[in-house]
């Protein structure tokens, strides 16, 4: 999908540039005590065979424990991650640009609004996970000999409908 925002409309894919996902997180991912964790495409069934579409994936952990093999400009982004507390010219310009943002009335109200977003979305996915457990259920009951209306009785209208239910049990016999 983001290569659909770097290539023009009938250009070789060929012609795409390195690209590079980088999360920075608050905490170690893996829980093996790197700083930086760096990820390329490769076939999971022979890992000597590398995609070779020039995509890498950086996670960012400001808590590893081998920042000592990394420069002293990347150490002192990693201590401003882990405290907020500019050290160099660097994370200086950083938290000036933060500080800039978290100003912006603009963005405040753009960061709201994808808030929202994601809660309606995480709320619909919560919705869809209730109705396809009380679909399983349903399944269940049937396969163990329940009639139609103890499993109507057991399951409510709001997670399956009548017609639903009717399917389910028509399939189930």
């Amino acid at each position: 999908m983001i290569d659909l925002n770097i290539l023009e409309k009938g250009k070789d894919y060929n012609q795409l540039k390195k690209s590079y996902v980088i999360f920075i997180c608050n905490y170690d991912p893996f829980s093996r005590g790197r700083c930086i964790y760096r990820f390329e495409n490769l076939c999971t069934d022979d890992p000597s065979l590398k995609l070779g579409d020039d995509t890498a994936i950086i996670i960012v952990n400001p808590y590893g424990t081998n920042d000592g093999k990394m420069g002293r400009g990347f150490a002192a982004f990693l201590e401003y991650l882990r405290s907020g507390k500019a050290t160099d010219s660097y994370t200086e310009s950083l938290a000036e640009e933060v500080d800039s943002v978290r100003a912006s009335e603009e963005w405040r109200r753009e960061y709201m609004l994808l808030l929202e977003r994601d809660r309606e979305n995480q709320n619909i996915g919560e919705q869809r996970g209730i109705k396809i457990s009380a679909k399983e259920d349903a399944i269940e009951f049937f396969k163990n000999g329940a009639s139609y209306d103890l499993v109507r009785r057991s399951i409510s209208k709001e997670k399956i409908s009548d017609e639903e239910l009717q399917e389910i049990y028509d399939s189930a016999r």
